[in-house]
């Protein structure tokens, strides 16, 4: 799950980018914080949406919500904790 440096914010790996570090290799900063913008065009299924990161962020919590309720994901994640 990739966390942004800079807000924090849990967002989809597609609108992460990696931050260059001497220390840690696993580093990313949002596209949002990187470019310093509210919000990003996206293209799908030929139409032009915006997106913001609010968006981005409710989607993407949203959707891994309902994959850590799935039964076989849900025995996964509580084998790995262990």
């Amino acid at each position: 799950m990739p966390k942004c440096v800079i807000c924090y914010d849990m967002l989809p790996p597609e609108l992460m980018v990696p931050v260059v570090t001497a220390v840690d290799d696993d580093v990313t900063q949002c596209i949002f914080c990187e470019r310093g913008i509210k919000e990003v065009t996206l293209e799908k299924d030929n139409r032009v949406e915006k997106y913001t990161k609010d968006q981005a962020k409710r989607d993407y919590i949203k959707l891994l919500n309902e994959i850590s309720s799935k039964q076989k994901i849900a025995e996964i994640l509580a084998k790995k904790k262990k």
